[in-house]
C-alpha cells in the first residue's frame, strides 16, 4: 500500500530544495540595489533598524503606501540574502498548500490530496503572471509571494466559517491574531487588498444577507475591521497621491487606456494555460448552478466560494484601469484568486462523482510539462548565476586598481521568460538602473558592453579629431571560428561624454581578422593603434588607408591632411583587416 504521507513529504522536501537552489542562483538587481540605501540619501546604505524607518518614513510621504513589505524587504537586505532563499522556499511551498488547504481540510495523507498538490503546483508555475519576478526575485517575491500567503493565512477562518466550521475560537487571543493579520494582509499590496476586502466583505453579506446570522466570532469584526483599516492606509499615503501627480503627468488619458489594453493583452498571453481552465470553471459552475440537486451534486459554499474569487480577482484586474501602468506582475493576486477558484471546482462534489481514472492520463501530461520547464529554468538560472558572479569578480578588480568608470559584460546565454527575471544595466551609463549600481558599489560610472569579457594585455585604441556622436561603437574579432556576436566588444557613447577615443580589448596572437563598426556618422579618424603590455604600435593614415578596407555603406574614406575622413551611411557598415596578426610587427 502506497503511503502518500511520506510521499507527500518528499514532495514538499523537492520542491522546498528546488526553489531554494533557485533562489540562491537569482541575483540582485535594481531594486536590492536600491533598498539596500536609505530613501532620501544619495548613497547611505542601511545598516539598521533606525535607518529602516527612516526610508520607510520617508517612502510613506514621497512614494508608497506599501511601508510594512518594503520594511520587511530592507530588513531581509539587512540581513542577508541567505535568511531570504530559506524563507522564501518556506513561503513557496506554504502557497501550494494553503490553496490546497482552503478546497478542503485534510492531513495531506491522501492521494487526492498528493494529486491536489500536483495540480496547484501546475497552476501557479505556468498559471501566474511574472513568476520569475513575483516568485524569485527579492524584491518582487517580498510584494506578491510572501503577502498572497499572508493573505491567504488571514481568509482561511473565513473561508471555513462559510462551512459551519471553526478553525478560531471566539476569544481574545484569535482576536489579537486576526487584527495583526487583517492589518498586514489590508496594509500590503493594492491589488492583493483589493481581493481581500472583496472577498471579506462578500463573506459578511453571505452571513447577514443569505443565511441570516447576525452574531460572529469577535476575531471576524476585528479581521474585517484590520484589513479596511490596512487597505486605508496602503492606498491614502500621500506618497501615492505624490508619486501618481508625477506619472500622471508623462500619460494622456489615451495613452493611459492603450497602457491598461496592452497590459490585458500581455495578461491574456501570460496566462493563457490558466484562463483556460478558468473556462471550464465557469462552464461548471453554470452546471452546478443550473441543475443541481437534480443530476449534479454540489455545496452552495462551493459554488458561492469560487465565484467570490473569480469576482475579487477580476475587480483587482479592472481597478488597473486607473494606473498609468499595467505590468503583469500587477494581475498577481488575481492570479492567485483564480487558482483558489479553479481548485474549488477540481475537489468539489461535483466532480468527486466522476470516475478519478480519468484524471490520470491528463495528470501525467502535466506532470511531464512540469518537470521539463522547471528542469529547464533551472539550467537557465545556474547560466545566470555564473554570468552575475563573472560581473561582479569585473567590479572587484577594477575597483582594486583604482578604476571607478567600470564595464561589464551583458548576460549572454539566458533565455529570459516568465519565469525568470532579471531588470539588467543598461549601455547607458546615466541610466536609473546602472546609476543605482554606481551609488551601491560606489562607483563613478558602470555600463553594459557587448560580447565576452576576455582577460587580455593587448587593445586596439582609435582616436578622433572630433567628439564621438551618439551611437555603437563595435569591434569583431575572428579567431577561426568567424564573425559573430561572442567575439566582439561593443560600447554605447554618447555625444555629452565628449569622448575622443575608444579603447576595444582584443585576445592576444589569435586574431586572424578584425572588423571596427562605427554606426552612421562622420568621422575624423587620428589614428589607430594596437597597445600590447606597454607597448604601443601606431598606424599611420596611410597604413590605415592600405590594411583597413571599406565595406557598403561607406561613402567617404580618404585622408584629408594628417586624418582620415570617414562618413558611414549604415549602423552596419565596417573597415575590416584581414590578415591581423600577420600584418603587425612582433613587439
Amino acid at each position: 500500500m502506497v503511503n502518500y504521507k511520506k510521499g507527500i513529504m518528499l514532495f514538499s522536501i523537492v520542491l522546498f530544495v528546488f526553489i531554494l537552489v533557485i533562489n540562491i542562483f537569482q541575483p540582485y538587481t535594481a531594486d536590492e540595489y536600491n533598498y539596500s540605501i536609505i530613501s532620501g540619501t544619495i548613497d547611505e546604505k542601511v545598516s539598521n533598524l533606525i535607518d529602516i524607518v527612516k526610508s520607510q518614513w520617508n517612502l510613506f510621504f514621497t512614494w508608497t503606501g506599501r511601508n510594512l513589505v518594503h520594511f520587511n524587504l530592507q530588513l531581509l537586505l539587512l540581513m542577508g540574502k541567505g535568511v531570504f532563499n530559506f524563507l522564501n522556499a518556506v513561503m513557496f511551498v506554504s502557497l501550494i498548500f494553503l490553496i490546497t488547504l482552503f478546497t478542503k481540510i485534510t492531513r495531506f495523507n491522501k492521494k487526492e490530496d498528493f494529486l491536489s498538490l500536483v495540480f496547484v503546483l501546475f497552476l501557479v508555475w505556468f498559471g501566474l503572471p511574472a513568476f520569475g519576478e513575483t516568485i524569485i526575485w527579492e524584491a518582487g517575491a517580498v510584494n506578491y509571494l510572501w503577502v498572497a500567503v499572508v493573505s491567504l493565512v488571514f481568509l482561511l477562518p473565513y473561508r471555513y466559517l462559510l462551512d459551519g466550521k471553526h478553525l478560531l475560537k471566539d476569544d481574545k487571543k484569535s482576536l489579537a491574531i486576526m487584527v495583526i493579520l487583517g492589518l498586514l494582509a489590508g496594509w500590503s499590496q493594492e491589488n492583493q487588498a483589493i481581493v481581500n476586502v472583496f472577498v471579506v466583505g462578500s463573506f459578511s453579506l453571505y452571513f447577514w444577507l443569505k443565511v441570516k446570522i447576525r452574531t460572529l466570532p469577535k476575531w471576524y469584526y476585528g479581521g474585517l475591521f484590520s484589513v479596511v483599516l490596512g487597505s486605508g492606509i496602503l492606498l491614502l499615503a500621500p506618497g501615492n497621491f505624490n508619486r501618481s501627480s508625477t506619472v500622471d503627468n508623462e500619460f494622456t488619458q489615451s495613452e493611459k487606456f492603450q497602457n491598461f489594453k496592452n497590459g490585458l493583452d500581455l495578461l491574456f498571453y501570460e496566462q493563457r494555460y490558466l484562463f483556460l481552465f478558468l473556462v471550464v470553471v465557469v462552464v461548471a459552475l453554470l452546471l452546478m448552478i443550473l441543475l443541481r440537486n437534480n443530476i449534479i451534486k454540489s455545496k452552495k459554499t462551493e459554488v458561492y466560494l469560487s465565484v467570490v474569487f473569480i469576482l475579487g480577482g477580476s475587480l483587482s484586474v479592472i481597478a488597473m484601469f486607473f494606473s498609468p501602468a499595467f505590468p503583469p506582475r500587477s494581475s498577481f493576486a488575481a492570479g492567485i484568486a483564480f487558482i483558489v477558484s479553479i481548485s474549488f471546482i477540481m475537489n468539489s462534489t461535483f466532480l468527486d462523482s466522476l470516475n478519478k481514472r480519468l484524471y490520470n492520463l491528463p495528470l501525467i501530461v502535466l506532470v511531464v510539462l512540469l518537470f521539463n520547464s522547471m528542469i529547464f529554468n533551472f539550467q537557465q538560472y545556474k547560466q545566470l548565476n555564473e554570468e552575475h558572479q563573472n560581473r561582479i569578480e569585473i567590479i572587484k578588480e577594477n575597483v582594486k586598481k583604482g578604476n571607478l568608470n567600470v564595464k561589464v559584460p551583458f548576460y549572454q546565454d539566458i533565455k529570459f521568460n516568465i519565469h525568470m527575471f532579471g531588470w539588467d544595466i543598461t549601455e547607458d551609463k546615466d541610466h536609473y538602473y546602472n546609476n543605482i549600481m554606481t551609488k551601491y558599489f560606489g562607483l563613478n560610472t558602470i555600463k553594459g558592453v557587448k560580447g565576452d569579457h576576455i582577460e587580455t594585455s593587448t587593445s586596439l585604441q582609435i582616436k578622433f579629431d572630433n567628439n564621438l556622436e551618439t551611437n555603437t561603437y563595435s569591434a569583431y574579432y575572428d579567431i577561426g571560428k568567424g564573425f559573430n556576436n561572442r567575439h566582439m566588444f561593443g560600447e554605447y557613447i554618447k555625444d555629452s561624454e565628449q569622448v575622443k577615443e575608444i579603447v576595444f580589448p582584443i585576445p592576444e596572437d589569435t586574431v586572424q581578422n578584425l572588423r571596427i563598426q562605427f554606426g552612421k556618422g562622420e568621422y575624423l579618424i587620428q589614428s589607430i593603434a594596437i597597445k600590447k603590455d606597454n607597448k604601443i604600435y601606431k598606424l599611420d593614415p596611410t597604413q590605415i588607408i592600405s590594411d583597413f578596407v571599406p565595406s557598403d555603406g561607406i561613402d567617404e574614406y580618404i585622408i584629408v591632411g594628417d586624418f582620415i575622413k570617414l562618413k558611414v551611411n549604415s549602423d552596419d557598415s565596417f573597415l575590416e583587416i584581414e590578415g591581423f596578426n600577420d600584418k603587425l610587427p612582433e613587439f
